[in-house]
């Protein structure tokens, strides 16, 4: 379910947003309304909530934080949030890249943009959800950037998820079949009890594969001949 927030100090715009998502949103979700920074933030770190996206109001009534840089403070702890902002304030266009937001909608045009400013913000989150392997390790969720994922190992009933940059692997109980269905097409089985991402594979043959950071895994007698057309389809 997407988490959405609405910055926004004057009751009758926030209404008209939650108005405008009842009729665009084809997904669940779940809003909550802000009339001020503090509002947002109090929120943020008493109840450890995050937003997937915000509408962000620009002049939030007198206060020194005004949207744009709560939308900075956003982008620094939540950078995955996507910030769409709303206001009647045109002279802000151009402030607005001092942060990272999907769409800048004047509030006289809202009905007829916020639309292409929702698909645009559930595209980006999506993508970034596809970039990212989600497990369970010791019944905890967990996440790793696929792109940071050098191999996997099989072991009994575990599975050991060894990354670029975290010296300790990753353990999940899910076997490798699993965990292949929701992974890139870069990550194929190498042997029964492997798999790897063929874009850390620096050489191999028919006994073994050698990483670039030297690390080496073996190839199964079985799986050296699919493994070798899936590495040419990286030319």
């Amino acid at each position: 379910m997407l988490m959405i927030a609405i910055c926004e100090d004057n009751p009758i715009h926030a209404q008209h947003l939650r108005d405008l998502l009842k009729l665009h949103m084809a997904q669940p979700y779940e809003t909550a309304v802000f009339d001020s920074a503090q509002h947002f933030w109090d929120t943020f770190h008493e109840k450890q909530q995050s937003y997937d996206i915000v509408f962000m109001d620009i002049e939030l009534s007198t206060e020194a934080e005004n949207g744009i840089s709560l939308a900075q403070n956003i982008n620094h702890v939540s950078p995955n949030t996507q910030i769409i902002y709303i206001s009647q304030y045109l002279e802000y266009a151009s402030p607005v890249y001092e942060t990272k937001h999907v769409y800048f909608i004047s509030k006289e045009q809202s009905d007829a943009y916020l639309p292409k400013a929702l698909q645009t913000a559930i595209q980006n989150l999506t993508d970034i959800q596809n970039q990212y392997l989600h497990f369970r390790q010791k019944k905890s969720p967990c996440q790793v950037l696929q792109s940071d994922i050098l191999y996997m190992e099989r072991v009994l009933r575990t599975t050991s998820i060894y990354t670029r940059t975290q010296e300790n692997p990753f353990i999940t109980a899910e076997n490798l079949s699993s965990l292949l269905e929701r992974l890139a097409p870069v990550f194929v089985l190498c042997h029964r009890s492997y798999a790897v991402n063929l874009k850390a594979v620096r050489t191999f043959n028919r006994e073994q594969i050698i990483l670039f950071d030297g690390r080496e895994v073996p190839m199964g007698r079985t799986h050296y001949e699919q493994f070798k057309k899936d590495f040419a389809k990286l030319s």
